[in-house]
């Protein structure tokens, strides 16, 4: 188990006691579509997908992070816009009763800092609902910013796709 310094925050690989109430979280309207359905437990267990169970300092299950394909949209693959393969993509959920508190923050930190110490990309990469402005602004107070967009042709719904570079990138890239 690995504890961030972001507020405390234990991130793991997924187990299967996680999994099982992972896929049982639902959230209300209009952020439902971010609900997993109860057979997709399994899916969550796939150690190639990277998904990993974060826990608070009392260890009381708070969300999920997904790292690497599993996490990209397959909508927007043809779209040239996860072309960079410097960029590590990331998906997360916070468990639905933890939403709202403020918490968002220390919850992204904490599976960045997990994302880089793991992993050691140049850069972070996710795609979030475009009308999720909650989510946007929590992802630009931390560093991210729009690079691309796409629309899903089957439900029409438009999604930003954001990356965020790390300082070993920059420090990486000459100066202009």
């Amino acid at each position: 188990m690995t504890v961030t310094r972001a507020s405390r925050i234990s991130i793991q690989p997924v187990t299967p006691a996680d999994a099982a109430a992972i896929a049982c979280w639902r959230y209300s309207p209009p952020y439902e579509m971010y609900s997993f359905a109860p057979e997709d437990a399994d899916w969550l267990l796939r150690p190639e997908l990277h998904y990993h169970a974060a826990f608070d300092k009392h260890h009381e299950l708070i969300g999920y992070f997904c790292f690497g394909k599993d996490a990209r949209i397959p909508a927007a693959l043809e779209s040239g816009l996860y072309a960079d393969e410097r960029l590590l993509d990331i998906g997360l959920g916070m468990r639905p009763d933890r939403n709202g508190q403020g918490l968002g923050p220390a919850f992204l930190s904490a599976g960045l800092e997990f994302g880089q110490r793991t992993f050691s990309p140049d850069g972070f990469r996710l795609a979030v609902a475009a009308w999720n402005s909650r989510a946007v602004r929590l992802y630009e107070r931390t560093g991210f910013s729009a690079t691309g967009a796409f629309t899903v042709q089957e439900s029409g719904m438009s999604f930003l796709v954001m990356t965020r570079l790390t300082s070993r990138s920059d420090q990486a890239r000459p100066p202009h």
